[in-house]
């Protein structure tokens, strides 16, 4: 029975198993192995920020020394010439002359903006290696045709919308008119040379405050919304047959200058709308001040809202009077009735109450001493933008467009030098290295057309946009690296502290150690020499 019972007997387990000092330590230097060697590197590699290795230094060329090459191919057109010396002599000549003031066709700006140069290449048709493909294969930006004509007194050159410059001259003049055709050439690029200082690089303390305003920023795309207010209810029934209108006037303009950007174009009706502020009856007329103009649109209830968010809107707004307050007219800064009953609202649109038309633009005539100009351009009231206004808004905004996009990677390098905590994804990076790209190969000489220098600084400007504005980017401006600190701050404290507080017992139980491994040593060769002296 005692044998059955002390089989059965449960044996007690002590309640905490006291470890050796040599157990503990292994216990110990385990655990900070696990935490050190392995959690940390975890930790570190599982909240690491990805920073893709951008182009600094490219980019940093690009702000300091960059330079816009904008080709211009010249044909000279000697179809109308039948004595083949005598073209080609005028050939040669004028290709003398034109190379003679080629460093002339420069900008060299004192900001930061690019700078920029006309390269020209002239084509002859009288050349030996002129073909047909050579015209075909290079956009031809300007073209001198001359025909010989007898009957004149002096030479004349007739200007065209498309780009073609008549040159009529006589055999007398024939010595001199290569002379002439290259200050003509000269004139024409120092007049639009001119014309983009005043706009392309002027800084904002330069610009009037109306041009800061008016100027429109380039965009690939346009949304222009033509809108017919109505204020009150009326009787009759308006149809200001719109469609019409902007297939007539608009779809020329909207054509012509198709390969610089895209413009969609929406149109509406609105009833019963109110003016916030009512017009002050002067002399039997209802009139809105300058002062008021500011709280002419009625916000409220005048819906303007885009059809397309991202897309920038122009607004073309006719409002149509009450007939209690019509005849209604606004006054300018004078107090004087506005020619066009209209004003334009800066980077928002125009109003018009009252339907006029604004003129057209016209190019300004070159004059050269002893030759007649004869500017077709003036004489026509064009609906599209003519050969020399499409030339001078693509050449604006390939310069516009590059510094833009220079500005935005700049901006892109200093942001991420200040924020290290900024991810920096392959994508992004492969957009800024594409968009350097584009850059370097508009202020390469190889580029053949005017066009090429344009689209490359339009996807120069969309691709340095889309990385700046990445929103993985965006995202960690507002989560900087303190913010990664105060949250996992809480997580490793608690887990620190026990691993310090057991590093500082083991440094004492060293110690404590040492001590009593030094007295014992002392006492034991107190005994052995104390033995010797009593054996002695």
């Amino acid at each position: 029975m005692n044998r059955l019972s002390k089989l059965f007997k449960k044996t007690e387990k002590p309640i905490v198993t006291v470890l050796s000092a040599k157990a503990e330590t292994y216990v110990t230097l385990a655990t900070i192995f696990v935490f050190i060697i392995i959690g940390l590197p975890l930790w570190h590699y599982t909240t690491s920020i990805y920073r893709a290795t951008i182009p600094t230094e490219d980019i940093k060329h690009l702000t300091e020394k960059f330079s816009i090459t904008q080709p211009i191919n010249l044909l000279l057109d000697f179809s109308g010439i039948q004595d083949q010396q005598t073209a080609f002599s005028i050939s040669e000549n004028t290709k003398t002359e034109i190379n003679k003031n080629s460093s002339f066709y420069k900008i060299i700006p004192k900001s930061k903006r690019p700078a920029f140069g006309y390269v020209t290449n002239v084509l002859s048709t009288v050349d030996k290696n002129f073909t047909l493909d050579n015209v075909i294969s290079k956009e031809i930006d300007m073209k001198f045709k001359l025909i010989l004509d007898d009957k004149l007194e002096k030479p004349k050159f007739i200007i065209s919308q498309d780009g073609q410059i008549s040159i009529y001259f006589n055999t007398l003049q024939k010595d001199d008119i290569a002379l002439k055709m290259a200050m003509f050439y000269n004139k024409i690029l120092n007049s639009e040379l001119k014309l983009l200082k005043k706009t392309a690089y002027y800084t904002s303390r330069q610009k009037s405050t109306w041009d800061r305003l008016a100027e429109l920023k380039f965009s690939p795309e346009f949304l222009i919304n033509f809108s017919l207010i109505l204020e009150g209810s009326s009787a009759h029934r308006y149809d200001w047959k719109i469609e019409e209108s902007i297939k007539d006037y608009l779809q020329p303009f909207i054509d012509s200058i198709n390969d610089l950007t895209t413009i969609k174009v929406t149109s509406q009706i609105q009833h019963s709308a109110a003016l916030e502020e009512s017009p002050k009856l002067i002399n039997g007329s209802h009139v809105l001040e300058l002062t008021s103009l500011t709280n002419f649109i009625n916000s409220a209830q005048w819906n303007f809202a885009s059809t397309i968010p991202e897309t920038s809107s122009i607004q073309m707004v006719m409002f149509i009077p009450s007939a209690e307050k019509t005849p209604l007219y606004l006054l300018d800064s004078k107090g004087q009735k506005s020619l066009y009953n209209s004003f334009l609202l800066p980077q928002w649109g125009g109003i018009v109450v009252n339907n006029h038309i604004p003129k057209s633009m016209e190019l300004d005539s070159l004059s050269i001493d002893g030759v007649e100009i004869v500017d077709e351009n003036s004489f026509v009231q064009g609906k599209s933008l003519t050969f020399w206004e499409h030339r001078y808004l693509q050449t604006k905004y390939t310069i516009l467009n590059a510094a833009d996009s220079i500005s935005t990677l700049g901006s892109l390098v200093e942001l991420t030098k200040k924020i290290q905590s900024m991810a920096i994804s392959d994508n992004i990076n492969k957009k800024v290295v594409n968009a350097v790209d584009f850059l370097n190969r508009m202020g390469n000489k190889n580029v053949q057309i005017g066009s090429e220098s344009f689209f490359l600084s339009v996807m120069a400007n969309k691709l340095s946009s889309e990385a700046f504005f990445d929103p993985t980017m965006v995202g960690m401006v507002y989560f900087p690296i303190e913010h990664k600190y105060a949250i996992y701050t809480p997580l490793f404290l608690p887990l620190a502290l026990p691993i310090i507080s057991i590093l500082i017992k083991m440094k004492k139980d060293r110690k404590l150690r040492q001590k009593t491994k030094k007295t014992n040593d002392e006492n034991q060769e107190k005994e052995i020499k104390s033995h010797k002296e009593k054996d002695e």
